[in-house]
């Protein structure tokens, strides 16, 4: 038999860095330094390429960092789930406990 368990404050914690990284990685601008170092190669044939270089590498970024975040809130969606799904079956066995030899009444 397997056992899994969840910890809120950790799905939580998971979520927020997840959301650090993708505004991290967001800042890098990759497009910004390489038209940089096309600006200083004037006339090369590699001028272009590296100007596309860096726009392509930033929209895969900002891909990665629309999926990372879309994660994070499914994360922290399931950690709302599993806080109520653990109250949910914690109120459901104290119900039972007096069917299963609890305390008498007088």
């Amino acid at each position: 038999m397997s056992q899994m368990q969840m910890i809120r404050a950790e799905m939580v914690q998971a979520a927020d860095v997840a959301r650090d990284s993708a505004a991290e990685a967001r800042k890098l601008g990759s497009s910004d330094h390489l038209a940089t170092a096309a600006w200083t190669l004037p006339g090369a044939d590699c001028t272009t390429h590296l100007t596309e270089l860096g726009t392509s590498w930033d929209d895969a970024v900002e891909a990665w960092a629309r999926d990372v975040l879309a994660f994070a809130e499914d994360l922290g969606l399931h950690a709302d789930d599993v806080t109520g799904t653990d109250s949910d079956a914690g109120g459901l066995l104290d119900g039972l406990g007096g069917l299963l030899g609890g305390e008498e009444e007088d």
